[in-house]
């Protein structure tokens, strides 16, 4: 680990040498809510990249999303179902 630390800054030189200021101090305050974030993040990086390697193997100039979903939708039809 220490020698990866050591690579580090000459394969990212833009690499910032601190990052407690990129980290909401509310995740540093509460290590569950901490793990957790860190896990969210890391999800969503594996699905990116997932999702720009699909797209780069079916020839595609980026990755294909749903449009963001209406969630104030979603909801009234969860209660009417739910009634």
């Amino acid at each position: 680990m220490a020698s990866a630390e050591r690579e580090l800054p000459g394969l990212l030189p833009d690499l910032p040498e601190q990052f407690d200021h990129l980290v909401p101090a509310q995740w540093r305050a509460d290590p569950l809510v901490g793990e957790m974030a860190l896990r969210l993040c890391y999800s969503a990086l594996v699905d990116a990249d997932s999702l720009d390697t699909s797209a780069h193997f079916q020839g595609l100039s980026g990755p294909r999303v749903r449009p963001d979903a209406d969630f104030g939708h979603l909801y009234k039809v969860f209660e009417q179902r739910r009634r």
